[in-house]
């Protein structure tokens, strides 16, 4: 019998239907194969990576990035319980499939059909499918359709024909978004947990695989239950499956959520070192250009982008010592400010002064924003006359108000609020270990540390003591304290005040150093010279152009906290200098080295004169206008402190550089616009605005544990010191046999010169 017969006819249609079905499946396939990645495209995938800033410690400090926070590791930084986490909640079959699993499917219609009874739907797409949707979301697509899933499983296919397993879960992991603009686990681990995903716990584990199906509904912070009920779901499954014992699942489930406090939203200007973070992104793209630093991207070298390829950028800072900065900032501002406003209640010198609000105006980032948009001055000035609603910083919890005013009364509102700069170098090696640039970065942009520049008053005197010393003058020469004035090499007269207006005797010049006795110092310079001065400050690592006049004896000039604190430093290391140094150097997303920085460093000081003037700076610590470090702020007796207060005109600033034998610590304190500050000695002073910073500084520093710093570290004399610090036998040697010191001209040696 014939196939083509009538009573075959209807099996021929069937048979020629599923033939044609057939061929349209594979022409299909055949052109959805045409829409997906290449090869080339499935092994490099094109995804911008964030560039991390990396603390001393290897801890990350934060991310350059635009859009997607996104940070890539390896899979033996994958911990197992992340591992497992993941595959018994999301794709438990994963090792014996082929990058579409059958039953999966299965279980996903039958899971549909039952839905009205069970409400428990379950999703088909395995990790590999995933990864494919995450890798190569413009190629395959989003929408629900039957198009998008013939996509998702050839390049699923692919993926699973060039990839090992373990291989397609580090690439998922790596990519898989977690709220809002972080993606990967390594970037989530550091935003919820503040630690590295290598450093997670099984429940901290469960709770990153628990936002996975749902990263709004399950975010721990608007949702903490939710959160919490979903990570216990993942723990049943590590049960179920029998990664963790019921036991060690009920442990688990009954723990915390365990999310750092205090984050709700990921910005550039939260966290820790946020200045110095702000500083390092123009730093390091000027260096980029300077340096000529380039990466190999596609076979090709190219000018590295900080926002998208991946770099690791190695800092000097430390986040203990940091985290104990910005700790004493707080400690002590926030009580202090309230005395500022007290003393200004009264008499608010921006309603005498109108152009102080003015000055604020101009240096505001709305100002310069509007005139950089093409606003005129006139334009952009009237803005700041009409309401609109705004966050403003207070030191009350939770450390904002949000409010409807002007911009102009939120100048006002600013203009009393006291400032900080602070930085701490390690004398050592110049290695900057912390950097405070002012109160709050998402209310304070400018950063005191890395462009501010104060008048620095008493601060300087130290650089006349060492001058002097190193030229032959003992810290036991006396001196007159009677009133002096002084000629210029321009004629003009210069009659300098002490601070207490008292005078009258002889003092040694290490007690006068002591007392910050001004006249003496006046007197020190105009023997010494200016000239000089500036050529010793200019060794020691001040940057700043000095002019040669008596008066820079008593700091009339501007400096910043940082170049200020790294001529400290030298004193605290033998009299050498370290330029100081904050990237020790750069690496592209592979590890490979792009660029190392390595400071200058010179003799600054003879040993002999660094140690005097550690000696003259200590005794200003345990008996003069820094004794209260040891007995208001507890910084321990058994600690070697040194260092120097200073206060300027009208108390606009004040001022603590000091040093321990590990750390040197500039502090400056003061308002915005120098025209508003204290009106009384008491609280506007160097040792009530900034000492007691760097007092709580060290007191936690040197309490931490951690840090393991040696409490019974000195600065030792040198062997061969032949210059008497004692000045009770200095005098006794005096009225024994008369002596002078002197330098001598060719080593440079202090000697005693017998008359």
């Amino acid at each position: 019998m014939s196939l083509y017969s009538r009573q075959f006819r209807p099996y021929r249609r069937i048979v020629l239907s599923v033939m044609g079905a057939l061929l349209l499946l594979a022409a299909g396939v055949a052109w959805v194969s045409t829409q997906v990645p290449s090869i080339a495209e499935l092994e490099s995938p094109e995804t911008n990576l964030a560039s991390q800033i990396l603390a001393a410690d290897g801890t990350v400090l934060g991310s350059f990035y635009r859009g997607e926070n996104r940070q890539y590791i390896k899979l033996n930084q994958i911990p197992r319980n992340l591992q497992d986490a993941l595959l018994v909640s999301e794709d438990v079959r994963f090792y014996e499939h082929s990058g579409i699993d059958l039953l999966g499917v299965l279980n996903m219609f039958w899971s549909a059909i039952t839905y009205p009874v069970t409400r428990d739907i379950r999703g088909g797409s395995t990790l590999t499918q995933q990864l494919a949707r995450n890798l190569y979301d413009e190629q395959v697509g989003r929408k629900r359709t039957a198009l998008r899933k013939i996509k998702e499983a050839v390049a699923s296919i692919y993926l699973e024909r060039r990839f090992t397993k373990r291989e397609i879960m580090v690439h998922y992991l790596n990519t898989v978004p977690f709220g809002g603009t972080i993606y990967g686990v390594q970037a989530a681990a550091q935003y919820y947990f503040n630690k590295n995903c290598s450093e997670l716990q099984p429940h901290e584990s469960a709770l990153l695989v628990g936002l996975l199906q749902g990263t709004t509904i399950n975010n721990p912070y608007r949702h903490p239950e939710r959160a919490r009920r979903t990570r216990n779901v993942v723990i049943n499954q590590l049960v179920k499956y029998h990664k963790i014992t019921p036991a060690e699942g009920s442990r688990l489930k009954a723990m915390d959520l365990g999310v750092r406090e205090g984050v709700k939203r990921q910005t550039h200007n939260m966290g820790i070192a946020t200045y110095f973070r702000e500083y390092v992104r123009g730093w390091v793209k000027q260096q980029i250009d300077e340096k000529n630093i380039r990466i190999v991207k596609n076979g090709k070298k190219v000018t590295p982008n900080i926002y998208t390829d991946g770099l690791k950028i190695y800092t000097t800072i430390d986040p203990r010592m940091q985290a104990h900065a910005e700790t004493a900032v707080k400690l002590h501002l926030k009580e202090h400010q309230q005395k500022l406003f007290q003393n200004l209640k009264k008499r608010e010198p921006w309603k005498r002064d109108t152009t102080i609000l003015y000055r604020a105006m101009r240096r505001s980032a709305r100002y310069n924003v509007l005139r950089t948009q093409g606003a005129s001055h006139a334009e952009a000035r009237a803005s700041f006359h009409r309401k609109v609603p705004m966050r403003l910083f207070t030191w009350d919890e939770p450390g904002y108000i949000d409010t409807v005013m002007t911009p102009w009364d939120s100048l006002q509102y600013y203009a009393p609020f006291l400032q900080v700069g602070m930085v701490s170098i390690n004398p050592a090696n110049g290695h900057i270990k912390t950097w405070v640039g002012g109160l709050d970065n998402q209310f304070f942009q400018y950063d005191h540390v890395g462009h501010g520049k104060r008048q620095v008053g008493s601060t300087f005197k130290p650089f006349v003591y060492a001058a002097a010393f190193d030229n032959g003058f003992s810290p036991c020469k006396e001196e007159s304290n009677e009133p002096v004035t002084i000629v210029t090499d321009l004629g003009e007269e210069w009659t300098p005040k002490n601070f207490d207006n008292k005078y009258g005797g002889t003092m040694t010049l290490k007690k006068a150093l002591m007392l910050s006795i001004n006249v003496i110092t006046a007197r020190l310079i105009n023997q010494v010279g200016a000239h000089e001065v500036i050529k010793y400050a200019h060794n020691m690592g001040i940057q700043t152009p000095l002019e040669p006049y008596p008066s820079i004896a008593l700091g009339t000039f501007d400096l910043s906290v940082l170049e200020l604190t790294s001529a400290y430093a030298t004193m605290a290391n033998r009299g050498k200098w370290h330029e100081p140094i904050f990237v020790t150097h750069i690496e592209d997303k592979d590890g490979n080295l792009l660029y190392r920085f390595v400071g200058d460093t010179r003799e600054a000081l003879s040993e002999e004169t660094s140690y005097l003037m550690a000696d003259a700076l200590r005794a200003v610590v345990t008996g003069g206008t820094a004794a209260n470090l040891h007995y208001q702020y507890q910084v321990p007796f058994d600690i070697f402190v040194a260092g120097k207060t200073g206060t300027t005109q009208d108390y606009s600033d004040g001022w603590f550089v000091g040093f321990t034998p590990l750390l040197a610590t500039g502090v400056w304190v003061g308002c915005s616009d120098r025209s508003v500050h204290f009106n009384w000695s008491v609280e506007g002073q160097g040792g009530r605005m900034a000492m007691p910073i760097f007092g709580h500084f060290t007191r936690l520093i040197y309490s931490d544990s951690t840090l393991r710093l040696d409490r019974q570290a000195r600065i030792a004399p040198p062997p061969r010191l032949k210059v008497e610090t004692d000045c009770e036998r200095y005098r006794e040697n005096r009225t024994s046999t008369t002596k002078i010191f002197a330098k001598d001209p060719k080593t440079g040696d202090l000697f005693y010169n017998e008359d």
